[in-house]
């Protein structure tokens, strides 16, 4: 790249020298000095924490990044999040954070501080799949002149521009798109969302049958967060997209702040391929607002002609609302706009979408804490006339399996389960508005 020269020594701006300095007085490199941090780090003793964060320190400074890293790493981490005590706090988000750093410098030496200086990151990913994002990125731009006038930020934010539009999707789509991937990340900076989102549509592109793959997800479906889904479902789904009849849906928000429908691939490939072999389409839509949500709904209700036997219904949420957008950790607040909340289920209106589902229908909210009494699983199942699984508490999806239960349930329901195991909360079950303890085929209403 011929604008850019990453310096590897005496920067001057960092107050130490470089790793090469580092390692020279220490006579141990980055890596070997981070291993024999861990155990201090690990110790959870202020002291020799401390100790380590003093190695630490110099270690990130040579690399180009500020010690004020620590604080960010610890407001993102999760393992952190699980502690009070400041320094342990500290120390746990070290250790999530610091192994990728420590990797990508010595696979890449100067990408760390390229990518703090042009792009404003502090946060490499937790995670190895995280890191190839960077190497590869890294790559490419330094293989790519800047035009002129052009930042190394910018460059990027072109080559991306350019990988979609190839694909067939216009710019007012893009910059959607990247709108979107803004918002469905931890940290606030869209690098590491916009690469994967960008890597997996590219992915799905490369593989599906026909080129308008892609641009029919995006405009029919609304989809925009490619990396959630395994590409053969999206294929699958845009193949079957005219079929007629009966279908589950499966609606997920647009956005996402801590990632948490980036994890549910396994158990939407697992629906699918079940809903498949039981002859049902499934269809993945993703919505940002409760009108959009109603409009892609009415539209697939009415194009085959079919009712929807199941939903699975995800956003964050609490025991009074979903949200399908404008995370209020981005100062998106605009309110019911974006989320469907206890008063919009309530609504009489509300009520004319049975028509929309079959009788008694399978519903399965991936939403934090719904599932409490009186809450707005409790008003949806009573609205909709439906079965209503959530999560009491805050809580991912673990598994959802769909079968048949052989017959009728006697309740003038369809003969499809859900069945559902949430990972870190146990789940309320309501019929017709009413609380049940289901045992296998056996209800008990709970009074």
């Amino acid at each position: 790249m011929k604008n850019r020269e990453v310096k590897r020594k005496g920067d001057s701006s960092q107050g130490t020298g470089s790793v090469e300095e580092l390692g020279e007085e220490t006579e141990r490199t980055p890596s070997q000095l981070f291993d024999e941090c861990t155990p201090l780090l690990a110790s959870r003793h202020p002291a020799k924490i401390e100790q380590a964060r003093g190695v630490i320190d110099k270690i990130l400074q040579a690399l180009g990044l500020d010690p004020s890293a620590y604080q960010k790493w610890a407001d993102l981490s999760i393992k952190a999040g699980s502690v009070d005590d400041p320094s342990l706090k500290m120390a746990k988000a070290i250790l999530e954070f610091m192994p990728v750093v420590i990797k990508l410098e010595s696979q890449r030496p100067g990408l760390v501080k390229y990518f703090a200086d042009n792009f404003g990151l502090v946060c490499f990913g937790r995670t190895v799949t995280d890191s190839r994002y960077f190497t590869e990125w890294y790559d490419a731009l330094s293989r790519t002149d800047a035009q002129q006038g052009e930042s190394e930020r910018q460059k990027w934010v072109r080559l991306v521009s350019e990988s979609l539009s190839a694909v067939g999707l216009s710019n007012q789509i893009i910059e959607q798109l990247f709108t979107t991937w803004k918002h469905c990340s931890r940290d606030s900076n869209p690098f590491t969302s916009v690469s994967k989102n960008t890597a997996a549509l590219l992915k799905l592109y490369s593989i599906a049958q026909y080129k308008t793959t892609v641009p029919t997800l995006v405009e029919e479906f609304g989809i925009h967060n490619f990396c959630r889904y395994d590409p053969q479902v999206l294929i699958n789904q845009f193949e079957h997209k005219n079929a007629p009849g009966d279908f589950g849906l499966l609606v997920f928000p647009k956005t996402d702040w801590n990632e948490a429908f980036d994890q549910n691939s396994g158990v939407i490939s697992q629906l699918a391929t079940k809903s498949t072999q039981l002859g049902i389409n499934l269809r993945i839509v993703e919505a940002g607002r409760v009108n959009e949500l109603l409009a892609r709904t009415g539209k697939m209700v009415r194009k085959s002609g079919g009712k929807i036997m199941y939903l699975v219904l995800g956003g964050h949420g609490s025991l009074d609302d979903i949200r399908l957008g404008g995370d209020p950790h981005f100062g998106e607040t605009d309110g019911r706009r974006r989320v469907v909340t206890t008063q919009d289920v309530l609504r009489p209106e509300t009520r004319l979408f049975r028509r929309w589902f079959a009788d008694n229908p399978q519903i399965v909210l991936v939403s934090c804490s719904t599932g409490g009494d009186g809450g707005i699983a409790e008003k949806i199942s009573a609205q909709l006339n439906a079965r209503v699984t959530a999560p009491v508490k805050p809580s991912n999806v673990n598994t959802i399996q769909l079968f048949r239960t052989g017959g009728d349930r006697g309740d003038g329901g369809n003969d499809l389960d859900l069945w559902v195991v949430y990972t870190r909360s146990q789940s309320a079950k309501f019929n017709a508005g009413a609380r049940i303890r289901d045992d296998g085929w056996f209800e008990i209403r709970l009074v």
